[in-house]
């Protein structure tokens, strides 16, 4: 498995987080158009290679963004804190990856869409895994 499909089982089982978006986890291009509010998206919007002399690295650390859709900010601030719990500096496995470190890195508010009715919120890590 690769660590999008082992962040997926991982959140998408996360007992906190299912109690208040339900399974609803998704590929930030594969949301379905009948996704209820809230929701979470998640993508890899980096990821570097490291290099030693004699051979690459076999650790990895690609940048993910997890974006948090819902009607109420109330939900969006409720969901944010227990992604923060599950992500922020675990270490262990997850699924078949061995994760050596998540690191959090930034948070940002992405504002109402009138649109939809919907607000939304965007928290970035880095995962260091083998």
């Amino acid at each position: 498995m690769s660590m999008s499909s082992d962040l997926y089982t991982y959140l998408s089982t996360y007992a906190n987080l299912t109690a208040l978006i339900g399974m609803q986890v998704y590929p930030v291009d594969a949301v379905p158009k009948t996704a209820k509010l809230p929701y979470v998206t998640y993508e890899v919007v980096d990821n570097p290679g490291h290099h030693l002399m004699g051979a690459d690295a076999a650790l990895y650390s690609p940048s993910y963004e997890l974006s948090v859709f819902s009607a109420t900010i109330d939900n969006i601030k409720a969901i944010e804190a227990v992604l923060l719990t599950a992500l922020k500096d675990y270490r262990g496995t997850m699924g078949s990856t061995t994760v050596q470190r998540i690191f959090y890195e930034n948070s940002y508010y992405g504002g109402f869409d009138q649109d939809i009715g919907t607000y939304s919120q965007t928290l970035e890590f880095t995962f260091w895994h083998e």
